[in-house]
């Protein structure tokens, strides 16, 4: 129960704040990347520290696998901030209208060849918004996708472990029932020699009687004529 408590908590909470970083103002830009990198150098620490505290394996641990889902993450956070400032910056060229200023510090903007209007100067950030606002919802949609995929290939993975374990209980079963019917068949075998064994017994037995009732007559019929040659 260590490494749940001791590794997935902090590293949860990490990739939490990372994500707040997209409800940021678009022009805080300082903010949002120092929060992101921060955030990205910790969870690198923590990885770090977890590898050296743990033992080595040829092959990569569950933890492993959290930390570098993370960090790959995090990764692609930064890029997309990156990415949304530039945009924003882009559009705030292209956005930016030519101003003449005044002699009373307001700004007028040449309409139709005349300053005869003020204008409020506005920047339009309208691709900036839309692919922060797509960041705010693919994150934690991609995160709980992985999660629900993970939880169907335990599942999956589950099920075929007791399919294997039912198969084999079946295959031992079945052994069993071979080596009772081999038990069987070699048991009547053994009665069955026995009971032959038996019957020829019993013959040998009524011919060596036989052969003992023959001698007796034979002696008698003997004894009987060497009695007529005295007499």
């Amino acid at each position: 129960m260590e490494a749940p408590c001791a590794q997935y908590v902090p590293t949860t909470l990490l990739l939490i704040i990372t994500y707040l970083t997209f409800y940021f103002a678009l022009d805080d830009f300082t903010d949002r990347i120092m929060v992101s990198l921060t955030a990205l150098m910790v969870m690198a620490a923590l990885f770090l520290q977890t590898n050296q505290s743990m033992p080595r394996t040829a092959h990569l641990k569950v933890v492993d696998i959290w930390f570098l889902f993370c960090i790959i993450i995090k990764f692609v956070i930064v890029l997309w901030l990156v990415v949304i400032n530039y945009v924003r910056q882009m559009e705030a060229l292209r956005g930016r209208k030519q101003q003449v200023p005044t002699h009373n510090g307001k700004v007028w903007t040449n309409v139709n060849g005349s300053l005869d209007s003020a204008v409020t100067i506005t920047t339009t950030v309208i691709t900036a918004n839309k692919i922060n606002f797509w960041a705010q919802l693919i994150i934690p949609t991609g995160f709980f996708a992985r999660k629900a995929a993970r939880e169907e290939e335990e599942k999956a993975t589950k099920e075929g472990r007791d399919e294997e374990e039912g198969g084999r209980e079946g295959e031992e079963e079945e052994g069993g029932r071979e080596e009772g019917r081999g038990r069987g068949g070699r048991e009547g075998g053994r009665k069955g020699e026995e009971e032959e064994g038996g019957r020829e017994g019993g013959r040998e037995r009524k011919r060596r009687e036989g052969g003992r009732e023959e001698g007796r007559g034979r002696g008698r019929r003997e004894g009987g004529k060497e009695r007529k040659r005295r007499y």
